[in-house]
């Protein structure tokens, strides 16, 4: 699942391990890959929440009963029947708090369909440069978002 350079394991964009970012654990997708260079930097990610997210956070997609690979979950009873993915501007997991061996999957090859989903959702928002690299997306196809008046997601800041 996760690459090795010089024989360490690093995470890649899409890898998804459950990570303590909330005070909860919850699925967590990481948005870059990691490198020698930002091994205590944070790692920017999203996380899946089963539980409809308050009104107070930003970027907020629903992804409604899609079904998440089972492996994924790795205690009895995790899945939800709904799931929303949280994209915050600044949520984001030092490399060195978790073990690439924590990996359950990763989401690019995982569920691809959610993959472009949750790329479409937020291409247009002003988290979308956040998401450039994670996205695969060309310099002039994701420009930077200056407002979120065509922002997909639920919940966006000045949203009433």
């Amino acid at each position: 699942m996760n690459s090795k350079i010089n024989g360490i394991k690093y995470f890649r964009a899409g890898d998804v391990i459950w990570a303590d970012s909330t005070g909860k654990y919850h699925l967590t997708i990481i948005l870059e890959d990691q490198t020698d260079d930002n091994h205590q930097e944070c790692i920017p990610i999203c996380n899946f929440s089963g539980t409809e997210p308050h009104e107070h956070l930003n970027y907020v997609i629903p992804i409604g009963t899609y079904n998440l690979p089972d492996t994924w979950w790795t205690k009895h009873d995790q899945a939800k029947p709904e799931n929303w993915i949280i994209c915050q501007p600044k949520d984001c997991i030092k490399a060195f708090d978790y073990s690439p061996e924590s990996v359950v999957g990763n989401l690019k090859e995982d569920c691809p369909v959610l993959y472009v989903f949750l790329c479409e959702k937020t291409k247009n928002c002003k988290i979308a440069p956040r998401l450039k690299k994670f996205c695969d997306c060309d310099s002039n196809e994701l420009d930077e978002a200056f407002d979120d008046s065509d922002c997909e997601c639920q919940n966006r800041p000045g949203i009433d």
